[in-house]
């Protein structure tokens, strides 16, 4: 199945429910680096490295959140892990890096393209015996304890944008333009840091401030008042995008490459669904207590599997062992088949022992 950036964890339950937002807040620091990672150089150069070769491996793919969930799991693993596995023996960093960034591209294809052919990739990009790479693979997933299906900014673009409902048609933000924000400011090492409920939040504000300005405060208030965002971690990514992202992009809709369907103009209440996800992500509910919906331990066992990956891709089970079949020479099969006969002819079994 692949994976949907907006519901990534394959809940059940309606976007529009309560307890479903609240469990991506609870559960998007597991899916961030550690403190201090984009101040360590000897990340910031294999991480420049790495998105390098990503772009090489996924340039002739069409879905750029192919490369951004890549990406993902590059500043996971090495944030967490410190260094890279080595696999390929006496050749060296490069070729193991190599090695490394292939298995993150061959992750994120298996997860989000369903044609995706691990053979074909292979062949057009030749880093490593097939062996290797599997072992390559396990360690990567390992490292990311088996966790590919992440909450990422995207995630909370579903639930932030609904609250912005206005009357005039001509005022919403195109839920293309947030994205490509959010694709676009990966390449930054700086953004790691921060969570990715605010990194939505403040795409969200930055086009705002482009392409609605005189909306700008009323949303930044709305937001804010939901209290699941702190105002000064807020305010600092706006600041940081504003400076370094709006002055390199053009956040025009139609200058924008595809990355999510507009599936309908968040700012209107249109669809019955998208209404009833606004009226359950008012202020006064983001106030109360969370609510919790009714979870079997089943259904909770299933939702879990499904953060993790399907270990069978790359750690099938052994084949079973042929079973060794006794051969017989002539005389053997002679005796085997001739005396159990004559002896059944003397009413004896073959093999009794005579009970006196």
């Amino acid at each position: 199945m692949e994976i949907d950036p907006l519901n990534p964890l394959l809940r059940r339950h309606h976007a529009s429910n309560r307890a479903l937002i609240q469990k991506y807040f609870d559960l998007e620091v597991e899916f961030m680096v550690i403190r201090g990672y984009s101040e360590q150089q000897k990340f910031i150069e294999i991480r420049s490295s790495a998105i390098s070769k990503i772009g090489e491996y996924t340039s002739d793919r069409v879905d750029p959140l192919v490369p951004f969930l890549a990406i993902t799991y590059v500043d996971r693993f090495l944030s967490k892990n410190l260094n890279i596995p080595v696999v390929l023996r006496g050749q060296g960093f490069e070729e193991n890096l190599k090695l490394f960034v292939f298995c993150c591209v061959s992750m994120a294809l298996k997860i989000r393209c369903s044609d995706f052919s691990f053979v074909e990739l292979l062949n057009k990009h030749q880093v490593a015996e097939e062996r290797d790479l599997l072992v390559m693979e396990l360690q990567i997933l390992e490292g990311l304890r088996w966790k590919v299906r992440p909450v990422t900014a995207i995630t909370f673009i579903h639930f932030f944008l609904p609250l912005l409902n206005t009357q005039d048609q001509k005022q919403f933000l195109p839920i293309n333009t947030v994205s490509h924000i959010i694709v676009s400011i990966q390449k930054d090492v700086r953004f790691t840091e921060f969570r990715p409920s605010t990194l939505a939040a403040s795409a969200i504000l930055v086009s705002s401030f482009k392409l609605l300005p005189e909306l700008y405060s009323e949303f930044s208030r709305t937001i804010l008042r939901t209290g699941l965002l702190q105002q000064s971690e807020v305010d600092r990514c706006v600041d940081e995008l504003k400076e370094h992202i709006i002055p390199d992009h053009i956040l025009l809709p139609d200058k924008c490459p595809m990355i999510l369907k507009e599936t309908h103009k968040w700012g209107l209440r249109q669809e019955k669904e998208k209404e009833q996800l606004i009226e359950n992500s008012t202020v006064e509910n983001a106030a109360q207590p969370p609510v919790t919906s009714e979870i079997t331990k089943e259904e909770e066992d299933k939702e879990k599997m499904a953060m993790g990956f399907d270990r069978k891709r790359v750690d099938p089970e052994p084949r079973p062992r042929p079973v060794k079949v006794e051969r017989y020479g002539p005389m053997q099969l002679c005796n085997s088949l001739f005396w159990p006969m004559v002896m059944k002819c003397f009413g004896l079994e073959f093999g009794s022992r005579d009970s006196n």
